[in-house]
């Protein structure tokens, strides 16, 4: 089966029951699967021991990517070559382009922080001020 990752800005999106992205979600045939790094992120937007708990039931349903040494390699060149042409690509951008690189899969998301990384298949599935739209 075909993988996806998807980005934290998704999921954060998903989290509170925004409409558009829990109806993208659905939709989604590949198999779904966060890199830890975006979990983490998502655990630090949890105010409450409440929050973190409705966080782990969220996520029950996604497979959870554990980076090995290789995609930590790859992470460091894919910053090194965003560098090298100018652009500042985030730390957890980096390791999420690598394990979506290592995974061969679809990696969907909503930044515009993903330059040209060769071998990266970055897809954006809506426009973010439509879901925001929705969600406030």
């Amino acid at each position: 089966m075909a993988v996806a990752v998807i980005d934290t800005n998704i999921m954060i999106q998903a989290l509170p029951g925004n409409p558009i992205t829990k109806k993208w979600l659905a939709r989604v045939e590949d198999r779904i699967t966060l890199p830890c790094f975006v979990v983490m992120e998502l655990i630090k937007g949890c105010d409450t021991r409440d929050e973190l708990t409705r966080l782990d039931s969220f996520l029950t349903p996604y497979t959870i990517y554990w980076p090995n040494q290789e995609d930590c390699r790859r992470a460091v060149s894919i910053m090194k070559d965003n560098y090298r042409h100018g652009y500042k690509m985030g730390v957890v951008d980096a390791l999420i382009a690598a394990c979506a690189i290592a995974l061969h899969a679809k990696l969907y998301t909503l930044d515009h922080d993903f330059r040209p990384v060769p071998g990266l298949k970055k897809l954006t599935p809506y426009q973010l001020s439509l879901a925001v739209s929705v969600s406030t």
